[in-house]
């Protein structure tokens, strides 16, 4: 089960421990998971998870990072980028 501190609703896990990504921004910059879960990629990781798919299984760790608090591993692919909790939509989709 990944961690997701920041996160108020319960985590939807796959079977290797990730959350699934509902989707991302045509850009790459936001994520949404499947546990209603919304993300902001740091910029120089938008390349990275605009080769992200839907269903994906992302990992969520705390980081230390001022700015950026959090990383997102993508679990398929072994990517990972630095990310921002923006909020969440309260409901597992």
């Amino acid at each position: 089960m990944s961690c997701l501190s920041a996160c108020k609703s319960k985590p939807v896990p796959t079977p290797n421990g990730g959350v699934p990504l509902s989707g991302h921004s045509s850009n790459g910059l936001l994520l949404g998971l499947r546990d209603g879960s919304s993300w902001k990629v740091q910029p120089v990781g938008q390349g990275r998870t605009l080769r992200w798919m839907p269903g994906d299984p992302i990992l969520v760790r705390r980081l230390p990072h001022p700015v950026f608090p959090f990383q997102l591993m993508n679990l398929r692919t072994h990517d990972a980028t630095l990310a921002a909790y923006t909020g969440s939509s309260g409901a597992a989709r």
